[in-house]
């Protein structure tokens, strides 16, 4: 019996599918399976950017044993790609999707955005046809995040508008409104899945998770991030890495690890941590505690009076009209979490 720890699941995300090649990744893999186990369970699954795709890379990415591919679609209208410089035809992401498939790849899923520039309700109802015609698994439908003051080319964008929050609600809506009629089920909040995807079988369970990739029906309690930026947990601590690829490099030459910044959980971390997991996958959780000093209950008492949550004894319940500021609900729970004004992303 092998004394190295078995891996249920390797990701490769962040820029790191952007810059190396299948080549890299098989190296990456190899080194990886002399300190760890992976075995045919070992799910490998990879983010890419769909127009660095061609018939050699994705022949690739079967051969080294990629099991899930997600893509990042985000819009197929042409005007809407060429106001943010990602020009990727609908027709190559049709292409991509049945190589993928032929090549072995079958498990898919679409990264999409909405409340870029340009975009409407109409075309947001498109996209989703769109992406429905091609099958994906799952999407992820992610909220494009306007902060100029962290991304200064984002200033370019200015000049097209730039849709509000009440038309990301609608764009929200009508996205959710058209994946759930075409019969994906909803997950959490922002991802859609087939009903016999995983996550659907999981969510049914009461097994869902959600880590710092996202939703998963993994259970590991040990995630271990490799690469800059990245991010380890533990079952009570967590680590990440530092951004900055001069001290990433000297760390890894003088044999340390490169980590930035961590912090050990303590007792009403992880029953916090548990609490906004709950919220965040299934839209309730229990309050044994209600007067806990670390729980926001101002907020919560406006929650309530918006009819944003409801409480039904000792549980606490996102309405149905409330679930696109889950967000804001689960942050109630985390006194970590400073709101500082206009230096935030928009939670819809």
């Amino acid at each position: 019996m092998s004394c190295r720890p078995h891996v249920s699941h390797i990701h490769f995300g962040g820029g790191t599918p952007n810059i190396i090649g299948a080549r890299d990744l098989k190296i990456l893999i190899e080194k990886l399976g002399v300190y760890f186990e992976i075995d045919k369970n070992t799910e490998i699954d990879i983010e890419i950017d769909p127009r660095l795709l061609n018939p050699e890379t994705i022949n690739d990415l079967s051969i080294i044993g990629i099991t899930r591919v997600s893509l990042g679609m985000q819009d197929f209208n042409p005007d809407v790609q060429k106001a943010v410089n990602r020009i990727q035809p609908f027709e190559k992401a049709q292409e991509d999707v049945l190589a993928l498939r032929e090549s072995g790849v079958r498990n898919i899923n679409f990264d999409m955005m909405i409340g870029l520039p340009l975009q409407t309700c109409e075309n947001i109802q498109l996209n989703a046809e769109r992406a429905i015609s091609l099958s994906p698994d799952r999407l992820a439908v992610f909220a494009y995040a306007h902060i100029p003051w962290m991304k200064k080319h984002q200033k370019l964008l200015e000049k097209y508008p730039i849709p509000g929050t009440r038309e990301r609600y609608d764009m929200n809506f009508v996205m959710a409104d058209t994946l759930v009629t075409a019969g994906y089920e909803a997950i959490g909040i922002d991802h859609f899945a087939h009903k016999n995807d995983p996550l659907c079988i999981a969510k049914k369970a009461g097994a869902l998770h959600r880590n710092f990739q996202g939703y998963t029906c993994n259970q590991a309690e040990t995630i271990i991030g490799f690469g800059m930026s990245s991010i380890s947990s533990f079952k009570s601590a967590f680590v990440q890495n530092t951004m900055d690829p001069k001290e990433y490099r000297e760390a890894l030459l003088d044999n340390i690890f490169p980590i930035k910044r961590g912090r050990v959980l303590t007792d009403d971390d992880i029953q916090r941590s548990s609490i906004v997991e709950q919220i965040m996958c299934y839209f309730e959780t229990k309050l044994e505690d209600v007067e806990n000093p670390n729980y926001n209950l101002a907020q919560l008492d406006e929650l309530k009076t918006d009819e944003i949550i409801r409480f039904d004894g000792d549980r606490l319940i996102v309405t149905e009209e409330g679930k696109s500021f889950t967000r804001v609900v689960a942050s109630c729970f985390d006194p970590y979490y400073k709101l500082e004004e206009e230096r935030h992303a928009r939670a819809v």
